[in-house]
């Protein structure tokens, strides 16, 4: 769009619609992170001895093992089962983002394609 196109009325129709989609962007980006920093995702391993929580936005807040844990009696088969139970909540976290900001990116293509 020429400096021209933009001043007339169905250019500026158009800008102004532009920055309205773009201002709804931004606030439904806000809240989606508001609402990741609020999630809680848990991974298990082990059939439940230990369990790993983490933050939508990827930080552990908490790892639980069961007492059973530890008559394993094998540190490595100990730590195996602790990444094995935070993999399994980081990758529940990452579908979760995913799936709240995927709305998001669609969005943006949306657009981009109407330019």
């Amino acid at each position: 769009m020429d400096r021209k196109d933009a001043a007339s009325p169905q250019g500026m129709a158009d800008l102004t619609s532009l920055l309205e989609q773009t201002r709804q962007v931004q606030e439904d980006l806000v809240n989606a992170q508001q609402d990741l920093a609020g999630a809680t995702v848990d991974g298990h391993a082990g059939n439940g001895l230990v369990r790993a929580l983490v933050s939508g936005t990827g930080e552990l807040q908490d790892l639980e093992m069961s007492d059973q844990v530890f008559s394993l009696g094998d540190p490595a088969e100990l730590a195996a089962l602790v990444l094995a139970a935070v993999r399994d909540a980081q990758t529940k976290v990452t579908r979760l983002q995913q799936e709240m900001l995927s709305p998001l990116s669609r969005l943006l293509d949306g657009m981009d394609g109407a330019s």
